[in-house]
This record gives C-alpha cells, sequence and structure tokens, in this order.
C-alpha cells in the first residue's frame, strides 16, 4: 500500500516536471521566433528602402 502511495507521488511530481519544463521551453521558442521575425521584417525594410533607392535611379 505505502509503495503505491509512493508511486503515485512520484508520477505526480514527474508529470508537474513534465508540464513546467514544456511550459519554459514554448517560452523559450516563443521569445526565439518573436526576435526572428523581428531580424525578418528588418530585412524586408531594408531591401525595400535599396529597391526604391533602384526605381528611383532608373527614373
Amino acid at each position: 500500500m505505502d509503495q503505491k502511495k509512493s508511486n503515485a507521488s512520484k508520477n505526480t511530481t514527474l508529470s508537474s516536471f513534465l508540464v513546467q519544463s514544456q511550459e519554459n521551453c514554448n517560452t523559450n521558442s516563443w521569445i526565439i521566433l518573436r526576435s526572428l521575425i523581428a531580424k525578418k521584417q528588418r530585412n524586408i525594410k531594408l531591401f525595400n528602402a535599396f529597391k526604391n533607392l533602384d526605381t528611383e535611379k532608373g527614373s
């Protein structure tokens, strides 16, 4: 009986640890994703700026 209780408490500890690490992982992934998106948007702005320069030269 005591062995079952002990196993049950180990399982809940493990599952709460897994949930916590999953949440941390999601948070880190979201931070990385946002920084990548921001970087891509900066690159697009630069690209558009150069494209505008080229079209101004051509006209």
